[in-house]
């Protein structure tokens, strides 16, 4: 079977703020779809709760993107949810929608400036460090379901675009830390080669990407201090991830594979 990962981010690649408690960490989701999901489930199913909840008066018009901030403070194409019922309910339908959905997902967490510390981190550009573990879990992750697929990324910018694809690449022709065989690579991924998409092209796996970054960089970092805090939104999806769309080994472990700390 055919599979993708779309991936995006919760925080910033930066190391120069990173003593800083909001600049310390950055996490990488990757949320793994089978395009037979993608075209008979996903997208046709989220195209639903659009048109139920922000219908357009142009019926040609492009749907709105889901995005987590916007809706979360009812801005823009969400202004309808500032009413606390219809909020409510646009929660429980996309919880509803995301639990039944076949997918896994796989959030790499860094801690920048504990991995500054460590001498023999050499890769110092957090994000592509980040990607490059996601890779490894990915193939992983295909091996253990005999499927092959891509990679899809929230496209940042692109000098950044670049980077990304050039690492990656690298990373899958040469292999990796844990991965170091390159025909693994060959033969779980179709191609070395990054799709990237920005939010106007309304990619449904990226907006699902989207949803879940923050709140799977909390319940990642929840597992580390039982004390983190965690918004309402961030609480449920959170830990629908931890119940049922984490990926896991064969006897239910999800550290090391649905969820990845460094260092």
């Amino acid at each position: 079977m055919l599979y993708r990962m779309y991936v995006d981010e919760c925080g910033t690649d930066d190391i120069i703020s990173c003593h800083l408690p909001d600049h310390q960490h950055l996490a990488v989701t990757g949320v793994v779809i089978s395009h037979t999901d993608v075209a008979a489930n996903a997208t046709p199913e989220l195209n639903a709760i659009k048109h139920q909840f922000f219908p357009r008066a142009d019926p040609d018009a492009a749907p709105a993107v889901l995005h987590r901030s916007d809706f979360l403070s009812a801005k823009g194409d969400f202004e309808c949810l500032k009413d606390g019922a219809t909020m409510a309910l646009f929660q429980d339908r996309l919880f509803a929608y995301l639990d039944a959905l076949p997918h896994t997902v796989i959030t790499v967490v860094i801690d920048k400036h504990a991995m500054l510390r460590k001498q023999h981190w050499q890769l110092k550009e957090p994000y592509l460090y980040c990607a490059e573990v996601l890779a490894e879990k990915y193939v992983q992750y295909l091996e253990r379901v005999n499927g092959r697929g891509d990679v899809y990324a929230e496209s940042r910018k692109d000098k950044k675009n670049k980077a990304l694809a050039k690492h990656f690449a690298e990373a899958c022709t040469n292999g990796t830390q844990f991965v170091k065989d390159p025909e693994r690579f060959k033969a779980r991924l179709t191609t070395f080669d990054i799709e990237f998409r920005e939010k106007k092209h309304n990619n449904t796996g990226l907006q699902i990407a989207d949803l879940y970054a923050k709140p799977s960089f909390d319940r990642v970092m929840l597992l580390r201090d039982k004390d983190t805090p965690r918004k309402p939104f961030s609480a449920r999806f959170g830990d629908l991830l931890w119940d049922r769309k984490y990926d896991r080994s064969w006897d239910g472990t999800r550290n090391g594979y649905g969820m990845k700390y460094l260092p």
